[in-house]
């Protein structure tokens, strides 16, 4: 199918969303991007396989290509963070958000709730925001198989990485409520463990620090590096708490820009 360019008018890909799925012939769909490269010829069969046992919605990885300099570093490690969350979420059958690189879903789930329409004024969240809506634990599957994971185009620089991942930032504030105040937990417990750490080692109590460090070292980063090698970003394993450290600073920065100085919307 073929949409033609409108030059009065750029509906981006949500229209073109639309009108595919109503040409669609089958009800299952697997969405994907233009700038993504699928791993092999399994890549289709491996996340078709999610929708077993009546699966509505199958939330599938979708890693940021390797390339040189500090900008695709910060971003493969953004996106294996959030991939590691939102992934770990949906297992433990609290599914809030997929990428549209990498996602299933039934043609009749997406017209039932109108599919993204009454977030058609926004830049992004064609595909997070509607999963936001409708997955739950019951018809949401996660594809965690190597076959199955589509590589993504990195952004050029690193300018254009910050664009967007500010941009997608808008998208947040349009989740359920309980997923805001969770997002919005997860980050504030790490800022304040690291802060208490800190606070510990300048009032010299080292026993109480040497514990919360040893659990940190011996606990939660064997589990943090064991999901990156799970998901094909083991090296980044070896820098994960600096670029922890520098998102839990990057992040609230990034998010009250886009308080400050509002994005451009869809138009």
């Amino acid at each position: 199918m073929n949409i033609q360019a409108d030059e009065k008018f750029n509906y981006g890909k949500k229209l073109a969303l639309g009108v595919g799925l109503r040409a669609a012939k089958y009800p299952h769909v697997l969405l994907t991007d233009a700038d993504c490269v699928p791993p092999g010829p399994d890549w289709i069969s491996t996340m078709a396989a999610g929708f077993r046992n009546g699966r509505q919605i199958v939330i599938g990885h979708s890693p940021y290509a390797y390339q040189p300099g500090l900008g695709n570093v910060l971003e493969r490690y953004d996106g294996v963070s959030k991939a590691m969350q939102y992934m770990g979420f949906a297992m433990a059958g609290m599914p809030y958000m997929g990428v549209g690189r990498n996602l299933g879903y039934t043609s009749e789930l997406f017209f039932n709730l109108k599919g993204p329409r009454r977030h058609s004024n926004l830049m992004s969240g064609d595909d997070d925001l509607f999963i936001n809506e409708v997955a739950r634990g019951r018809n949401t599957a996660v594809v965690a198989d190597p076959r199955s994971f589509m590589a993504t185009r990195p952004s050029p620089d690193l300018l254009a990485w910050l664009r967007r991942k500010r941009r997608h930032y808008t998208t947040a504030a349009h989740y359920r409520l309980g997923h805001q105040v969770l997002l919005m937990l997860l980050p504030l417990a790490r800022m304040v463990f690291w802060a208490a750490l800190v606070y510990l080692l300048v009032r010299a109590h080292w026993r109480e620090a040497a514990i919360g460090l040893a659990v940190e070292l011996a606990v939660l980063l064997p589990i943090t590096t064991m999901a990156m090698r799970k998901l094909h970003a083991g090296a980044l394993a070896w820098f994960a708490l600096p670029l922890e450290w520098l998102f839990l600073l990057l992040d609230p920065l990034l998010y009250t820009s886009t308080i400050l100085v509002k994005p451009k919307r869809w138009k």
